[in-house]
Protein backbone atom coordinates (compact mmCIF):
# COMPACT_ATOMS: atom_id res chain seq x y z
CA UNK A 1 0.00 0.00 0.00
CA UNK A 2 1.45 3.40 -0.96
CA UNK A 3 1.84 6.23 1.53
CA UNK A 4 -1.07 8.26 0.16
CA UNK A 5 -3.47 5.38 0.77
CA UNK A 6 -1.99 4.77 4.22
CA UNK A 7 -2.56 8.39 5.20
CA UNK A 8 -6.09 8.35 3.83
CA UNK A 9 -6.91 5.21 5.79
CA UNK A 10 -5.44 6.61 9.01
CA UNK A 11 -7.25 9.94 8.66
CA UNK A 12 -10.53 8.12 8.10
CA UNK A 13 -10.15 5.44 10.79
CA UNK A 14 -7.73 6.88 13.37
CA UNK A 15 -6.85 3.33 14.43
CA UNK A 16 -3.58 2.31 16.08
CA UNK A 17 -2.99 -0.32 13.41
CA UNK A 18 -3.27 2.18 10.55
CA UNK A 19 -1.05 4.62 12.45
CA UNK A 20 1.58 1.94 12.98
CA UNK A 21 1.65 1.17 9.27
CA UNK A 22 2.60 4.79 8.61
CA UNK A 23 5.23 4.67 11.36
CA UNK A 24 6.78 1.63 9.69
CA UNK A 25 6.95 3.50 6.38
CA UNK A 26 8.82 6.42 7.94
CA UNK A 27 10.96 4.54 10.48
CA UNK A 28 14.06 5.34 8.41
CA UNK A 29 13.70 8.97 9.48
CA UNK A 30 14.59 8.04 13.06
CA UNK A 31 18.06 6.79 12.16
CA UNK A 32 18.51 9.71 9.80
CA UNK A 33 17.87 12.11 12.67
CA UNK A 34 20.07 10.17 15.12
CA UNK A 35 23.05 10.38 12.78
CA UNK A 36 22.37 14.04 12.06
CA UNK A 37 22.91 15.01 15.71
CA UNK A 38 26.69 15.50 15.95
CA UNK A 39 26.95 14.78 19.66
CA UNK A 40 25.55 11.27 19.21
CA UNK A 41 28.63 10.34 17.20
CA UNK A 42 30.72 10.42 20.38
CA UNK A 43 29.01 7.16 21.28
CA UNK A 44 28.35 7.81 24.97
CA UNK A 45 24.63 7.08 24.74
CA UNK A 46 23.26 3.76 23.50
CA UNK A 47 21.88 4.08 19.99
CA UNK A 48 19.04 1.70 20.86
CA UNK A 49 17.87 4.12 23.56
CA UNK A 50 17.96 7.02 21.11
CA UNK A 51 16.09 4.96 18.52
CA UNK A 52 13.32 4.13 21.00
CA UNK A 53 12.92 7.81 21.84
CA UNK A 54 12.96 8.68 18.15
CA UNK A 55 10.12 6.26 17.45
CA UNK A 56 8.08 7.94 20.20
CA UNK A 57 8.69 11.25 18.42
CA UNK A 58 7.68 9.73 15.09
CA UNK A 59 4.42 8.36 16.53
CA UNK A 60 3.70 11.79 17.98
CA UNK A 61 4.36 13.34 14.57
CA UNK A 62 1.94 10.98 12.83
CA UNK A 63 -0.79 11.66 15.39
CA UNK A 64 -0.41 15.44 15.31
CA UNK A 65 0.35 16.01 11.62
CA UNK A 66 -2.17 18.14 9.75
CA UNK A 67 -2.09 17.32 6.00
CA UNK A 68 -3.99 20.54 5.26
CA UNK A 69 -0.99 22.62 6.27
CA UNK A 70 1.58 23.34 3.62
CA UNK A 71 4.34 21.35 5.34
CA UNK A 72 5.95 18.10 4.19
CA UNK A 73 5.44 15.29 6.68
CA UNK A 74 9.10 14.28 6.48
CA UNK A 75 10.21 17.77 7.57
CA UNK A 76 7.66 17.92 10.37
CA UNK A 77 8.47 14.40 11.55
CA UNK A 78 12.21 15.05 11.68
CA UNK A 79 11.61 18.03 13.97
CA UNK A 80 9.38 15.99 16.30
CA UNK A 81 11.85 13.09 16.33
CA UNK A 82 14.82 15.33 17.03
CA UNK A 83 12.93 17.16 19.75
CA UNK A 84 12.07 13.89 21.49
CA UNK A 85 15.66 12.64 21.29
CA UNK A 86 17.09 15.90 22.60
CA UNK A 87 14.59 15.92 25.47
CA UNK A 88 15.82 12.46 26.42
CA UNK A 89 19.49 13.40 26.14
CA UNK A 90 18.87 16.48 28.23
CA UNK A 91 17.38 14.35 31.01
CA UNK A 92 20.29 11.91 31.03
CA UNK A 93 22.79 12.82 33.74
CA UNK A 94 25.79 13.05 31.43
CA UNK A 95 28.07 14.82 33.88
CA UNK A 96 28.17 14.06 37.59
CA UNK A 97 29.30 16.72 40.07
CA UNK A 98 32.76 15.13 40.20
CA UNK A 99 32.93 15.02 36.39
CA UNK A 100 32.07 18.72 36.18
CA UNK A 101 34.81 19.50 38.68
CA UNK A 102 37.34 17.51 36.65
CA UNK A 103 36.16 19.21 33.46
CA UNK A 104 36.81 22.63 34.97
CA UNK A 105 40.27 21.55 36.16
CA UNK A 106 41.23 20.39 32.67
CA UNK A 107 39.82 23.52 30.99
CA UNK A 108 41.58 25.83 33.47
CA UNK A 109 44.88 24.03 32.96
CA UNK A 110 44.65 24.25 29.16
CA UNK A 111 43.81 27.96 29.25
CA UNK A 112 46.64 28.69 31.68
CA UNK A 113 49.08 26.70 29.56
CA UNK A 114 48.07 28.50 26.35
CA UNK A 115 48.38 31.91 28.02
CA UNK A 116 51.81 31.04 29.39
CA UNK A 117 53.37 29.20 26.44
CA UNK A 118 51.28 30.33 23.49
CA UNK A 119 50.55 26.79 22.34
CA UNK A 120 48.33 23.83 23.10
CA UNK A 121 49.33 21.33 25.80
CA UNK A 122 49.54 17.72 24.72
CA UNK A 123 47.34 15.07 26.29
CA UNK A 124 50.38 13.66 28.07
CA UNK A 125 51.18 17.09 29.56
CA UNK A 126 47.61 17.48 30.81
CA UNK A 127 47.68 13.95 32.17
CA UNK A 128 50.98 14.41 33.97
CA UNK A 129 50.17 17.82 35.45
CA UNK A 130 46.73 16.86 36.74
CA UNK A 131 47.62 13.27 37.64
CA UNK A 132 44.88 11.91 35.40
CA UNK A 133 45.34 9.17 32.81
CA UNK A 134 45.37 10.17 29.15
CA UNK A 135 42.23 8.12 28.53
CA UNK A 136 40.52 9.88 31.43
CA UNK A 137 41.45 13.30 30.01
CA UNK A 138 39.93 12.33 26.67
CA UNK A 139 36.80 11.05 28.36
CA UNK A 140 36.39 14.19 30.46
CA UNK A 141 36.65 16.47 27.44
CA UNK A 142 34.33 14.35 25.31
CA UNK A 143 31.72 14.29 28.07
CA UNK A 144 31.97 18.04 28.47
CA UNK A 145 31.59 18.55 24.73
CA UNK A 146 28.60 16.22 24.66
CA UNK A 147 26.95 18.02 27.57
CA UNK A 148 27.35 21.42 25.92
CA UNK A 149 26.17 20.12 22.55
CA UNK A 150 23.01 18.64 24.03
CA UNK A 151 22.36 21.86 25.92
CA UNK A 152 22.97 24.02 22.84
CA UNK A 153 20.98 21.89 20.39
CA UNK A 154 18.11 21.56 22.86
CA UNK A 155 18.09 25.33 23.23
CA UNK A 156 17.93 25.81 19.46
CA UNK A 157 15.29 23.08 19.14
CA UNK A 158 13.13 24.75 21.78
CA UNK A 159 13.52 28.28 20.44
CA UNK A 160 14.32 28.00 16.75
CA UNK A 161 11.47 25.96 15.27
CA UNK A 162 10.30 28.12 12.38
CA UNK A 163 7.60 25.77 11.15
CA UNK A 164 4.27 27.50 11.67
CA UNK A 165 2.33 25.93 14.51
CA UNK A 166 -1.23 26.75 15.41
CA UNK A 167 0.01 28.86 18.29
CA UNK A 168 2.24 30.88 15.98
CA UNK A 169 -0.65 31.49 13.62
CA UNK A 170 -2.60 32.93 16.52
CA UNK A 171 0.40 34.86 17.83
CA UNK A 172 2.61 35.75 14.81
CA UNK A 173 4.93 37.84 17.00
CA UNK A 174 6.30 34.56 18.44
CA UNK A 175 7.30 33.38 14.98
CA UNK A 176 9.07 36.70 14.52
CA UNK A 177 10.96 36.18 17.78
CA UNK A 178 12.19 32.79 16.57
CA UNK A 179 13.29 34.26 13.27
CA UNK A 180 15.22 36.91 15.18
CA UNK A 181 16.84 34.17 17.25
CA UNK A 182 18.15 32.45 14.13
CA UNK A 183 19.43 35.78 12.82
CA UNK A 184 21.19 36.35 16.13
CA UNK A 185 22.79 32.91 15.93
CA UNK A 186 24.12 33.65 12.44
CA UNK A 187 25.44 37.00 13.69
CA UNK A 188 27.30 35.50 16.66
CA UNK A 189 28.72 32.64 14.58
CA UNK A 190 30.04 35.20 12.11
CA UNK A 191 31.89 36.87 15.01
CA UNK A 192 33.81 33.68 15.83
CA UNK A 193 37.45 33.38 14.86
CA UNK A 194 38.21 31.72 11.54
CA UNK A 195 39.61 28.74 13.42
CA UNK A 196 36.44 28.32 15.46
CA UNK A 197 34.18 28.66 12.42
CA UNK A 198 36.26 26.13 10.51
CA UNK A 199 36.13 23.61 13.35
CA UNK A 200 32.35 23.96 13.73
CA UNK A 201 31.93 23.55 9.98
CA UNK A 202 34.11 20.44 9.89
CA UNK A 203 32.26 18.88 12.81
CA UNK A 204 28.66 19.82 12.09
CA UNK A 205 28.55 19.91 8.29
CA UNK A 206 31.45 17.75 7.16
CA UNK A 207 30.74 15.39 10.09
CA UNK A 208 34.41 14.67 10.72
CA UNK A 209 35.71 13.10 13.92
CA UNK A 210 37.83 14.93 16.49
CA UNK A 211 40.86 13.03 15.22
CA UNK A 212 40.23 14.02 11.60
CA UNK A 213 39.66 17.67 12.54
CA UNK A 214 42.78 17.66 14.72
CA UNK A 215 44.87 16.47 11.77
CA UNK A 216 43.45 19.15 9.48
CA UNK A 217 43.84 21.94 12.04
CA UNK A 218 47.20 20.70 13.36
CA UNK A 219 45.87 20.60 16.92
CA UNK A 220 45.46 17.82 19.45
CA UNK A 221 42.11 16.08 19.81
CA UNK A 222 41.66 17.42 23.33
CA UNK A 223 41.93 20.99 22.06
CA UNK A 224 39.34 20.34 19.34
CA UNK A 225 36.98 18.99 21.98
CA UNK A 226 37.55 22.01 24.21
CA UNK A 227 37.04 24.51 21.38
CA UNK A 228 33.75 22.93 20.30
CA UNK A 229 32.51 22.75 23.87
CA UNK A 230 33.53 26.33 24.69
CA UNK A 231 32.10 27.83 21.50
CA UNK A 232 28.71 26.17 21.95
CA UNK A 233 28.49 27.18 25.61
CA UNK A 234 29.31 30.80 24.72
CA UNK A 235 26.88 30.84 21.79
CA UNK A 236 24.07 29.63 24.01
CA UNK A 237 24.81 32.29 26.62
CA UNK A 238 24.75 35.04 23.98
CA UNK A 239 21.58 33.74 22.34
CA UNK A 240 19.73 33.64 25.64
CA UNK A 241 20.07 37.42 25.71
CA UNK A 242 18.18 37.59 22.40
CA UNK A 243 15.06 35.84 23.70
Amino acid sequence: MDKTKLWKEYINTQTVSSRNLIVEQYAYLVKKVIYSIPCTRIGMIEEDDLYSEGVIGLIDAVEKFDPDKNVKFESYACLRIKGQILDYMRKVDILSRDARKKTKEVADYINTYINRYGKEPSLSEISSSLNISVDKVKRIQEEDALSNMVSFESFIEDNGDIIQSKKEEEYPEEALDKSQLLEAMAYHIDKLSEKEKTILNLYYYEELTYKEIAEIMDLCESRISQIISSVLANLKEKLINNI
